[in-house]
């Protein structure tokens, strides 16, 4: 009450509009403020999932832009976040606020192409179907508006082994990379320079970057018997053993954006082919 007396008043808006200024500048600042010192750094928020009902005109349910003064879909409208997470809390059925009817929306509003990554709620996991989650999760890699998802919380996770299992056997095998941020940098990393040793009873793969980009990890990727398998490396890790030599070994470098290189592919059996490995070689996701 003091600081609308003090300051709200004399800006003749209204103290709804008022208050949502308040915080749609506070969003702004803090992009801006986090951009000027590491500019590699990704802010992004997850509010209510709804933005207001009627959007689309089928959805029901709180009215986060009138009862909590937070504009969402205009923060991600101007790029103020590097990714936004509606909390997407619903099933696909209910029609006044289905899971994919709300996701399509979302994406209808990104038109500086930020992340969107829905919020899926595991921690109603036993309250649906057995086959929800994972229908959720496929309808976002279907999506092409939306480059991943995050998976609230953790503990529900965990103590749900029947789901857990799946993600590890089925949705989530091999790990997954963060999406680039390509706004965030300018030149992508440079191409690895790898070599392989082949000794008697071990293989190494070594590796050292062809530039003086920031690294964050490394991807290094094997192909054995006809299957690609994926592992995360950080950047301080500059080789790696085997026991048995693989087919074809492939080595990437990404940047703190998550930008990846092209990849350093080396053959090490002659009847297998090295293709190259796909620019997006992973299931992108956000999994917390």
């Amino acid at each position: 009450e003091a600081s609308w007396k003090k300051f709200g008043i004399r800006s003749q808006m209204s103290r709804e509009d008022w208050r949502r200024e308040n915080v749609d500048a506070f969003i702004e600042r803090v992009y801006r403020s986090i951009k000027n010192a590491k500019p590699p750094v990704k802010f992004g928020v997850s509010p209510r999932g709804i933005w207001r009902p009627g959007n689309p005109p089928q959805i029901k349910g709180t009215d986060a832009y009138a009862e909590l003064y937070a504009d969402s879909r205009k923060w991600l409208a101007h790029g103020w976040v590097d990714y936004l997470a509606p909390q997407l809390y619903w099933a696909r059925s209910p029609k006044e606020q289905s899971f994919g009817v709300l996701l399509n929306w979302w994406v209808d509003q990104n038109p500086k192409h930020r992340h969107l990554w829905p919020g899926i709620a595991i921690w109603r996991a036993r309250q649906w179907s057995a086959d929800e989650i994972p229908s959720q999760v496929q309808l976002t890699r279907d999506s092409t508006g939306a480059s991943g998802y995050i998976l609230y919380n953790a503990s529900s996770l965990m103590q749900n082994a029947s789901l857990s299992a799946q993600f590890s056997r089925t949705l989530n095998i091999q790990p997954a990379l963060v999406p680039p941020s390509r706004w965030l940098v300018g030149a992508l990393p440079g191409k690895p320079i790898a070599s392989v040793s082949i000794g008697v009873f071990r293989t190494k793969l070594s590796w050292s970057p062809a530039a003086t980009n920031s690294i964050r990890w490394w991807l290094v990727q094997t192909k054995d018997s006809g299957e690609w398998k994926t592992e995360l490396l950080p950047s301080t890790v500059l080789s790696k053993s085997f026991s048995t030599a693989p087919d074809v070994v492939s080595v990437s470098a990404i940047d703190r954006a998550g930008n990846l290189s092209s990849p350093a592919v080396l053959q090490l059996k002659e009847s297998s082919p090295a293709p190259v490995p796909k620019e997006k070689p992973l299931p992108r996701a956000k999994n917390y």
